[in-house]
């Protein structure tokens, strides 16, 4: 009669066996892949520091731009606006984050502070603006 588990042991180990054997197979042909002359395989740091640098101050020149020429004259009344949401954003992100050491950001603290709709709505609302 069989221990029980013996099987389960063995389907284990081969799976593993296939998982290992994956795993060197696509780390050989990375190793045989060569790029083309004069071309780098990454930017590299500082590149990609640039890159990231432009992309923020030209959107904040863009939104400057749009709020001066939408406020007129409230521009500073609707900027220090602004920036009161901002603190008391910052601060809301920083206790729920706090009090629920969980991943998962704005949702972890929808669903703890409101219910399982809220929280699936706000994940949502987030995806949807990154893709915006």
């Amino acid at each position: 009669m069989k221990a029980p588990g013996r099987s389960g042991e063995r389907v284990t180990r081969a799976a593993d066996a296939l998982a290992r054997e994956r795993v060197t197979r696509a780390a050989d042909a990375l190793a045989r892949y060569e790029t083309p002359e004069g071309l780098r395989r990454s930017l590299g740091s500082p590149a990609l520091f640039g890159i990231v640098q432009g992309f923020t101050a030209a959107s904040i020149y863009f939104g400057l731009g749009l709020i001066t020429d939408s406020a007129r004259g409230f521009t500073w009344l609707v900027l220090l606006a602004a920036a009161a949401f901002f603190v008391l954003l910052v601060l809301s992100y920083v206790e729920g984050a706090s009090l629920h050491q969980e991943r998962g950001g704005a949702t972890v603290i929808a669903r703890y502070g409101f219910n399982e709709l809220v929280s699936f709505v706000a994940g949502w609302a987030i995806l949807l603006d990154y893709l915006i």
